[in-house]
């Protein structure tokens, strides 16, 4: 009897392990907010002031700030700003937005 009275709960906890759909499409990025998924080729190029539009044009940033090996960076995540990160020889290792 207890069996057949564990039968519908064991039914339901299993409902609970079903997947869900995933959302329907991503949120559009605003006009000037960073998105970095583009700037992948720019990794391992030597940066060169020049390249700042060609950073902001691929990134969709209003913003850029170039962080060389040890340079001191503030904290705070701003949407319309790109990171170029270097390494000691000046070559770009990452481009994040924040």
């Amino acid at each position: 009897m207890i069996r057949l009275a564990l039968l519908p709960l064991a039914a339901l906890s299993m409902g609970a392990c079903a997947y869900s759909d995933p959302p329907s499409a991503a949120l559009p990025v605003q006009p000037g907010t960073c998105d970095a998924a583009q700037a992948g080729a720019l990794v391992g190029r030597t940066y060169a002031p020049a390249m700042a539009a060609e950073v902001q044009a691929l990134t969709g940033a209003t913003a850029i700030r170039v962080l060389p090996p040890g340079t001191a960076a503030t904290m705070d995540f701003r949407a319309e700003r790109v990171n170029v990160d270097l390494d000691d020889k000046g070559r770009i290792v990452a481009v994040r937005c924040g």
